[in-house]
């Protein structure tokens, strides 16, 4: 129960922060199932986050995509490597990014997802492959 209260608190303070993503414009179509799936791939439960990370690799969700790129940048290597792994399995793209090498190199493969991101088309529309 207390860990219930614990949660809900730390769910209000964050949407107060404005930490909450929204999902990308033509992703929200008010399927509430993948909301929840948004709000867990924010989740700071360790194994709540895991889960929503292989979810969305397993439904091969372009919507989730933002939120997977920002957890490459996680603590944790597991959530890093569940992440380019659903990356890989959404986008066929890795852009080198290897959850084990040392801060400076994942930043650079970091950028290049967060460049890719940022010119490619809004969610719904083509998807490539290779990278």
């Amino acid at each position: 129960m207390q860990g219930d209260v614990r949660a809900t608190l730390f769910w209000i303070s964050w949407v107060l922060a404005g930490g909450m993503l929204l999902p990308a414009a033509g992703c929200g179509g008010g399927a509430e199932p993948r909301l929840g799936l948004y709000q867990r791939l924010q989740s700071g439960d360790h194994d709540v986050l895991v889960a929503a990370i292989v979810e969305a690799g397993r439904r091969q969700d372009p919507c989730a995509v933002p939120y997977l790129v920002e957890l490459l940048e996680n603590d944790g290597a597991d959530v890093r490597m569940f992440s380019i792994e659903s990356l890989r399995k959404i986008t066929g793209r890795d852009f080198a990014f290897r959850p084990f090498d040392d801060d400076l190199t994942r930043r650079s493969a970091i950028k290049e997802w967060r460049k890719w991101l940022a010119d490619r088309p809004p969610a719904g529309g083509e998807q490539g492959g290779g990278g």
